[in-house]
């Protein structure tokens, strides 16, 4: 298998462009980390120099070889504002499953840029890699989370976990033959230029 890079994730959508996490996102990244109403359903929010320690870790990790970590800073390439994060933590270039996760700024909810990035991100995970199943963990009272999830063809799996913080996490995935088949939602958005 092809070396993968951190710049195989630079992607491009309709209003969209998912670029890897770069030094002059350490600001942004810990805005997002300390902030608790974006961290509402996730954990509770970092100290700055928890989240600087977290950003730096995370570069790390990107630009390892093989890479370990994969952050994506999503832009409104109509304004050129960063509006949050995606992508997938412990990443394995040779893992048979792989979650990813997003984070968004409160401003920039409901306006289907998570839909987007998510579509986007799974599209380029099954195609650069040989992953069988991409999956999700949400807290199981973000109801806009399971909607989107949803929406994009992920299916519950069964069972919940709780995290360390006791938050009731439920856990929904996609199957590589699932999204690829044709009429999917990857299917379809391919024809919408996602």
């Amino acid at each position: 298998m092809t070396e993968i890079r951190p710049s195989t994730f630079d992607i491009q959508t309709k209003r969209l462009h998912l670029r890897t996490l770069d030094a002059h996102d350490e600001d942004f990244y810990c805005s997002i980390y300390t902030d608790a109403e974006i961290l509402r359903f996730v954990g509770p929010p970092m100290a700055i120099e928890r989240a600087r320690r977290s950003f730096h870790k995370t570069l790390a990790l990107m630009h390892a070889q093989p890479m370990r970590w994969l952050s994506l800073t999503i832009i409104d390439k109509q304004t050129g504002q960063r509006l949050g994060i995606c992508g997938a933590p412990q990443f394995d270039p040779t893992a048979e499953r792989l979650e990813i996760g997003i984070l968004l700024l409160v401003a920039a909810r409901g306006a289907g840029f998570a839909k987007e990035a998510k579509i986007a991100l799974a599209q380029r995970l099954f195609a650069c890699l040989p992953v069988g199943e991409i999956w999700v963990q949400y807290e199981a009272g973000n109801a806009a989370a399971e909607r989107l999830f949803t929406s994009v063809g992920f299916q519950p799996c069964s069972g919940q976990i709780a995290d360390r913080w006791n938050l009731e996490k439920r856990i929904m995935s996609i199957q590589r033959a699932t999204w690829c088949k044709p009429g999917s939602i990857a299917d379809n958005s391919r024809n919408e230029d996602v």
